[in-house]
Formats: C-alpha cells, structure tokens, sequence
C-alpha cells in the first residue's frame, strides 16, 4: 500500500480509498451501511477518495438493487461483485483483490468482527452481555441482530438458551448443542440456521 502521492504544485494528493463490504441478504442493514459511508466520504474531503466493492455472497444478488441505487454518490463510484460461494474467506479474499485493482488503501467493516466476537464468546463462556458488544460497536443489539434472535427462538422454546433484556445464557442442555446455537449468528451459515426450525435435533 502506497500513502497519499504529492501533487504538481506540491500539496499532498488524496489517499486512494476502497472500502470493502461484504454482505449475504441483508439489503436494508447495507442501504444504512451506505448512508453512513456517503457522510464518510464527505467528511474525509480533500484528504481520501472513497470507492466502494460490494461482494454479494447471495445467489439471488438480492444486495444488487441497493448497489446500484447508491453507485453515484461515490467519487470513485461502486463496484457490485456476487461471489455466491457461501464461505466468508472467499468473500473477503474477493473484495480485497477487487479494491487493491484500484485503489492505494483498503479497509473492512466491522459485522464482521462483530460476529466473530459474539460467536467467539458464547462459545467461550455459554453467555453473552449485550452491553460490551453495543458499547465496543456502536449498535443496539436486539436491533442489529433482530432476524439472529428470531431464529434463535426455537432453542429458546426448547429450554437451550435463555435471553432477556442484558444477554443469552446458554443451559446446561443447550451447552452440547452451542454449534447450532451459535449458527443462528453466523450469516453465511444462516440457511442451515433457518432448517433447524423445521426439524427437532434433541
């Protein structure tokens, strides 16, 4: 990665930014996502020229329509790319080669790391403070994560997990089941989540 060249007459040229998104059928987090990023770019004014790649791990491109609504807000424009393939390192890996094509500078979003703290954490201790999370990424959890409770329910009913308005805790019954639990958090693996709700595992 290269930083900001200088210019002809001697001042500093904008850094050449893209920032990466990858996404799996949720069009209305990523239609806020973008709104964010407009007033991102902005405020990054004279010192950053933003370009956005959008990979699209949903076969029904359903994030398309969002892309293409917003591609003329950005300086350097948005590409859309589906990869489909269902696994997040290749989606990443995908995003990244797309941006390095054009840009100096790249950068991630934070869902993200957001999951993998979560995940990482309930499968750690079988419990989780929304406090921290919200506090660490600006979010507030039950909405962030509405369709993640929704499919979570069905362990609910089945007495494996507990929630109220602090966190989750999982039973000592659901504790052999916290792969499946944790599913339900896990967007590339959500369709599998959603199955679950159709067919009792214990």
């Amino acid at each position: 990665m290269k930083n900001a060249g200088v210019n002809d007459v001697g001042g500093v040229s904008p850094a050449l930014v893209s920032i990466c998104v990858c996404t799996y059928r949720r069009p209305h987090v990523l239609a806020r996502l973008l709104d964010r990023l407009t007033e991102v770019e902005r405020e990054a004014e004279g010192l950053a020229e933003i370009a956005i790649v959008i990979v699209d791990d949903d076969i029904a491109r359903s994030a398309e329509s969002v892309a293409a609504q917003a591609a003329h807000r950005f300086t350097r424009g948005l590409r859309y790319h589906c990869s489909a393939s269902g696994n997040i390192s290749l989606a990443r890996n995908a995003a990244l080669d797309l941006g390095s094509e054009t840009s100096d500078w790249l950068a991630l979003t934070d869902d993200d790391c957001l999951r993998r703290d979560l995940i990482k954490t309930l499968i750690c201790n079988f419990r989780l403070a929304y406090q921290p999370l919200e506090r660490q990424y600006g979010i507030d959890f039950t909405a962030y994560f509405a369709e993640d409770l929704q499919l979570l329910a069905p362990f609910e009913r089945d007495g494996l997990v507990e929630r109220d308005e602090q966190g989750i805790r999982v039973t000592p019954r659901g504790r052999l089941l916290i792969r499946n639990i944790c599913m339900c958090f896990d967007r590339y693996l959500r369709q599998q989540a959603r199955s679950q709700q159709f067919s009792r595992v214990i």
